[in-house]
C-alpha cells in the first residue's frame, strides 16, 4: 500500500465506455460512414493530455485525502525524531564527578584516604570542572593553562588563568618548578596536582591542545575578527616562527590566530606587553573570549563537524564525544556575558629556585588566590580551606619581569 498514492489518479474504464457511447448517439443519422484511415488520422492529430510530461492529469485531493497525508507526514516526522532523542540520549551525556572525594573505584566502590587531599567535601549538582592546556611544539610545555568551572544550572562559565611562570611548591629546582615544566615532568595527571596545590581541588576533566588544533578549528568557522593592540614582528628560524601582523581590527585565519597567541615581544623588544607573562596572560583572555563569542553563534551550527573534526584530530582528553556535545550544547545556552575570565592573583619576580641561575617566576597570593577559588570555582558545598603554594617575597616594586627564558 502506498502511504502518499491518492485514488483520484485512477480512471474507471467503464466511464470512457459511456462517454464514447453518448458521442455515437449524438452522430447525424445521415452522415456517411468515414474511411477507415481518416479515423486512424484523426485519432494521431487529438491534443495530447496536459499532465507532466504529456502523462494523466491527476484529480485535485478532496479535503479528506489532504488530511489524511498531512497526518501520515507528521506522524512520520515525529517518529524520526522520536529515533533521534532516543539515540541522543544514548550517546549525549553529562560528565560524572571523576574526582568524587570518598570514591576511587565508582565500579567496585573502594574508599580512599580523604587525608590525601588538600581538600573534600560534597560536591554541587552541575558542576563540572576541567583543566585545558595548549602545548608547545615539542609537547613538553603547556604555554597557556586554564582552569574553567561550568555551571548548568547556574548557566556560568569561570575560567582561571594560570601564568606559564607560576612557581610550583614540587621540589624540584630551576625551571623545573614552573608549572608550565609540570607536562613534561609528569603528564596530565602531575599537572592536574600542581593545580590542586594552587586551587585546592583536582579538576574532573583536562583538554590538551596543540597549536594545529587551534588553527583547524578557527578555520573551521572561516576565521576570527579580532583587533590586534600592537604592531607584532618576531622571526625565530629554528623554531620556523615567523610573526607578522599589523595593529588594528584584523580578520585572522587559524594560522594568524596562532601567531597572535604565541607573540610576547618583537625581536628588538622595541614592543612587548608591559608587564611581561601578566600582560599576555590578559590579552589572551580577551581574545579567547571574543573566540567564544564567535564560535557559539547560531550560524556555525553547519560547521559543527568541522569543528568536531578539528577537535578530534588535534586534542587529547578524557571527555566522551558524546560529552564533549553535550557541553557544547550547554556552552549554547549560556550567554556570552556569563563566561569570565580571571588571572591567578600574584606577581613577577626573578628567583634562582634551588639552581645557580636566575629565571622568571610568578608567585601567587594565597588569600586572594583562596577568595576568588571559593567565589568562582569551588565545586564542593563546603568553602575550601587549604592551599599548598609558595610564597614569594613579601612585597615587589618592580613593573614586570623578564620572561625571555623557559
Amino acid at each position: 500500500m502506498k502511504l502518499f498514492g491518492g485514488s483520484g489518479g485512477h480512471s474507471s474504464k467503464p466511464g470512457r465506455a459511456k462517454q464514447g457511447k453518448a458521442a455515437k448517439e449524438k452522430q447525424p443519422a445521415s452522415a456517411a460512414p468515414q474511411p477507415a484511415r481518416a479515423v486512424s488520422n484523426a485519432a494521431q492529430t487529438a491534443p495530447k493530455p496536459t499532465g507532466k510530461k504529456g502523462g494523466k492529469v491527476k484529480k485535485q485531493l478532496t479535503k479528506r485525502q489532504k488530511r489524511r497525508r498531512i497526518i501520515i507526514t507528521v506522524a512520520v516526522i515525529i517518529a524520526l525524531f522520536a529515533g533521534l532523542a532516543a539515540a541522543g540520549a544514548m550517546f549525549i551525556r553529562p560528565p560524572q564527578h571523576t574526582n568524587d572525594p570518598t570514591i576511587k573505584d565508582t565500579e567496585n566502590g573502594d574508599k580512599i584516604n580523604v587525608n590525601g587531599l588538600l581538600n573534600s567535601g560534597t560536591r554541587i549538582d552541575d558542576v563540572v570542572t576541567f583543566v585545558i592546556g595548549a602545548v608547545d611544539e615539542d609537547e613538553t610545555r603547556t604555554d597557556a593553562l586554564m582552569v574553567a568551572t561550568m555551571d548548568t544550572n547556574q548557566k556560568t562559565i569561570n575560567v582561571m588563568n594560570i601564568p606559564r611562570d607560576t612557581m610550583c611548591n614540587n621540589g624540584a629546582s630551576g625551571a623545573s618548578r614552573k608549572i608550565n615544566a609540570a607536562y613534561g615532568m609528569g603528564g596530565i595527571e602531575q599537572t592536574k596536582t600542581e593545580i590542586e596545590r594552587l586551587m585546592g581541588f583536582q579538576p574532573d576533566y583536562y583538554v590538551i591542545v596543540n597549536f594545529d588544533g587551534i588553527a583547524a578549528i578557527v578555520d573551521a568557522i572561516g576565521g576570527v575578527d579580532y583587533e590586534v593592540p600592537f604592531r607584532m614582528q618576531y622571526d625565530d628560524p629554528s623554531q620556523d616562527l615567523h610573526i607578522d601582523l599589523q595593529a588594528g581590527m584584523q580578520h585572522l585565519d587559524g594560522e594568524q590566530v596562532v601567531h597572535f597567541l604565541r607573540w610576547r615581544h618583537n625581536n628588538d623588544y622595541s614592543v612587548q606587553y608591559p608587564n611581561g607573562d601578566e600582560g599576555r596572560v590578559e590579552n589572551q583572555q580577551k581574545f579567547l573570549k571574543e573566540l567564544a563569542n564567535q564560535v557559539f553563534q547560531l550560524r556555525n551550527i553547519t560547521k559543527i563537524p568541522d569543528i568536531a573534526d578539528a577537535v578530534f584530530q588535534n586534542v587529547k582528553t578524557d571527555l566522551t564525544a558524546g560529552n564533549l556535545l553535550w557541553m557544547g550544547m550547554q556552552a549554547l545556552q549560556i550567554d556570552n556575558s556569563k563566561i569570565q575570565f580571571f588571572t591567578l592573583p600574584g606577581y613577577g619576580q626573578m628567583s634562582t629556585a634551588g639552581s645557580s641561575t636566575a629565571f622568571s617566576f610568578f608567585f601567587p597570593y594565597y588569600q586572594e588566590t583562596l577568595d576568588l577559588v571559593n567565589q568562582y570555582f569551588n565545586p564542593y558545598e563546603e568553602d575550601i580551606t587549604a592551599l599548598d603554594m609558595v610564597s614569594g617575597p613579601e612585597s615587589y616594586s618592580g613593573g614586570g619581569y623578564d620572561d625571555t627564558d623557559p
